[in-house]
């Protein structure tokens, strides 16, 4: 639910970077072309995308860079891991979406204590994004 949630953000902030017509901040993918072209590299690419990354990335951000920071409280905690996570994705047009969705992955964790639904909130969005990116690019 909370993964919909974020698609239905970044539909309304694509709409609305459109309709303001502010280019650079328009989600661009990051993945390069060529690599929907050759299967094994976008198997191996899938893979990375829908299980390493939520592991890697939620241990790392939300585990450790958030847990570490919340001696300075929710918001700070929240604010700067969810920076972070957003930058280092490197998309001038993912960093706002990008940088909510770390700040809503932060709240989950701290809501719930633990980072298995932060995990399969990343894997089922990661899922998404990828199958969308192999459906509009093949």
């Amino acid at each position: 639910m909370v993964a919909a949630g974020c698609y239905v953000m970044i539909g309304i902030y694509s709409v609305l970077v459109d309709a303001l017509n502010v280019g650079p901040l328009e989600p661009q993918s990051t993945v390069p072309f060529e690599i929907v072209r050759d299967p094994v590299t976008l198997t191996l690419t899938g893979i990375a995308a829908v299980v390493g990354a939520p592991l890697a990335e939620e241990l790392f951000y939300r585990g450790l860079v958030f847990g570490g920071l919340l001696k300075w409280g929710f918001w700070p905690a929240a604010l700067l891991s969810g920076a972070i996570f957003s930058g280092v994705h490197l998309d001038l047009g993912s960093l706002i979406p990008f940088f909510i969705i770390g700040v809503v992955l932060a709240w989950l964790f701290w809501r719930r204590g633990n980072l298995w639904e932060t995990i399969i909130f990343h894997v089922l969005f990661n899922s998404t994004s990828f199958v969308l990116l192999v459906a509009t690019e093949a």
